[in-house]
């Protein structure tokens, strides 16, 4: 009887595509290892296996497209235990857009030096957010101007007052709880803040016009995107 064949780990498919072929690839081990792929992948299913190399195999890919590839080494000490806190982040998401999220704010790390705490203190707010995170600040640097003085108010729910911005507008099809759980998350992280309120007086001159609306009695709280919310989309915009 022949013996069976076990299927190749994610670290095995890794190795066959990257090994002595890619600058990054000794990093990458290095935290795939300290994300245990290294020890434990042959215990784990297939699919389990497949996601893991999935992911991998885009943070290299990304990475690989804005990296100085004739570079040997990254230039910042900061490159190494960034690629280690980055997979294991990505190894608990599905989402691609995340894995790319993290190249964007690896890559300068390999090609420049960087300091470590910078580079952490992002990479932690990159851990924390998921694609409907971005999608809501990304709606809100899309309603705000390029100054503080530009910045909009906007609500939740259904509108303050006419043509107010929603998120339950912009963003159809979404759970209202779910957006609200979203802006309670990016409040706490100092994305977003809460302390710009909807003044009905305000509401009304706003909303001045040949037919106004007047404000309801009670409005909905207003938050704004915050100037560490802007530098960290700004971040994102290599994607």
């Amino acid at each position: 009887m022949s013996k069976r064949i076990a299927p190749p780990t994610a670290m095995e498919k890794i190795c066959d595509l990257y090994e002595s072929k890619n600058p990054l690839f000794p990093f990458v081990v290095i935290g795939m290892n300290a994300a245990g792929l290294g020890v434990v992948d042959r215990l784990i299913s297939k699919r389990a296996n497949d996601f893991a190399f999935k992911q991998v195999h885009t943070l290299i890919s990304e990475m690989s497209r804005r990296i100085d590839l004739s570079l040997a080494e990254p230039k910042s000490d900061a490159f190494v235990p960034g690629v280690n806190l980055a997979i294991r982040s990505i190894l608990e998401t599905q989402s691609t857009e995340k894995v790319k999220r993290f190249a964007a704010i690896l890559s300068p790390t390999w090609n420049a030096d960087a300091k470590w705490d910078e580079t952490a203190q992002t990479l932690k707010i990159v851990a924390s957010l998921d694609d409907s995170h971005v999608v809501i600040l990304s709606k809100v640097k899309q309603w705000s101007g390029t100054t503080r003085e530009d910045a909009v108010t906007f609500t939740i729910g259904p509108n303050a007052f006419k043509d107010c911005n929603t998120l339950a507008t912009a963003v159809p099809g979404v759970d209202p709880m779910l957006l609200t759980s979203c802006v309670a998350d990016l409040t706490a992280l100092g994305l977003l803040e809460a302390d710009f309120v909807v003044d009905p007086l305000d509401a009304y001159n706003n909303a001045k016009s040949d037919d106004p609306v007047a404000p309801p009695t009670e409005l909905p709280a207003g938050y704004n995107l915050t100037d560490l919310g802007a530098w960290i989309l700004k971040r994102f915009d290599v994607l």
